[in-house]
């Protein structure tokens, strides 16, 4: 039996590594970025920059209706992306569609209310009646780009819900105080200087840890309306006509309510009831 007792040695003084050691995980933990942008912050980003390029460029280049025509163009492509024809992920079709609504809708729409409210101007009938159709035309077109990333809140995050929306509210109510004038080179800067901003607070948002993009958010709205504001834009809207003024400071009451998640569920439940109302609630004949 020596040779058991041998074998049972050798066995007890095999050597095992202890058992603390290999639970320890040795990988880092990945850093948490901001939910549901994973597939199309990139198209958000270039987007942004593409548009902000065309019209900074038309402030500078004389053939300034070649690049307006441009800017139309990626409002077309928008709109193609968000149709089911291309069989596109959901949340890219989304995010196209409010990038559509934005550069084909709330851009125009913004630009001719701050041509028609020139600073020094005095406003006719018809110029107030104007300002009022844009104005409504603005702050519909922000409800309805609100309600419909609210409808898809399965999709997103609330923090990407906002970053989503960020140019569609933002840069529609920064046309009026950073455009000096009523000129196509005054607009383009406006417009470009508004895009390019929504496409640095995406991409600070998207490199930023989770916890932290939602600051992101509130301080790059915040430095960019202070900048417009300290850059003569305080005395841009001192100089526009009184309801011009009026009409912008309701816009930036109902786009800094659309920031909140409250508000947007409440606009989507509204407009889902006014749909129910008109069109389903009908008896059949």
């Amino acid at each position: 039996m020596g040779w058991m007792s041998q074998h049972e040695t050798i066995e007890d003084a095999r050597w095992e590594p202890p058992r603390s050691s290999t639970a320890i995980s040795q990988t880092r933990p990945a850093r948490q970025m901001p939910a549901g942008l994973r597939l199309d912050v990139g198209w958000l980003i270039a987007t942004r920059l593409l548009v902000a390029s065309l019209y900074l460029a038309a402030a500078a280049w004389p053939q300034r209706l070649t690049l307006l025509v441009l800017v139309a163009g990626v409002a077309c492509v928008c709109l193609l992306a968000a149709s089911p024809w291309f069989r596109l992920p959901l949340r890219l079709r989304t995010a196209s569609a409010v990038e559509a609504m934005t550069i084909g809708l709330v851009t125009p729409f913004a630009a001719v209310q701050a041509y028609v409210a020139s600073s020094g101007a005095t406003m006719t009938t018809g110029g107030l009646l104007l300002a009022l159709e844009t104005g409504t035309a603005i702050t519909a077109t922000m409800i309805a780009g609100a309600a419909l990333v609210e409808r898809r809140s399965d999709i997103w995050s609330p923090l990407a819900r906002s970053l989503v929306l960020w140019p569609l509210l933002v840069v529609p109510v920064s046309v009026l105080p950073s455009a000096q004038d009523g000129s196509t080179r005054s607009l383009s800067l406006a417009l470009g200087g508004g895009f390019l901003a929504a496409a640095l607070v995406t991409v600070v948002a998207r490199l930023a840890p989770a916890a932290a993009a939602r600051w992101v958010i509130a301080a790059g709205t915040l430095a960019y309306g202070a900048i417009i504001l300290f850059n003569n834009g305080a005395t841009s809207l001192w100089n526009r006509p009184l309801f011009a003024s009026v009409l912008w400071m309701l816009e930036v009451g109902v786009a800094s309510l659309l920031f909140s998640v409250t508000a947007r569920q409440w606009c989507l439940r509204v407009l889902q009831a006014i749909w129910f109302t008109a069109f389903l609630a009908r008896p059949r004949r």
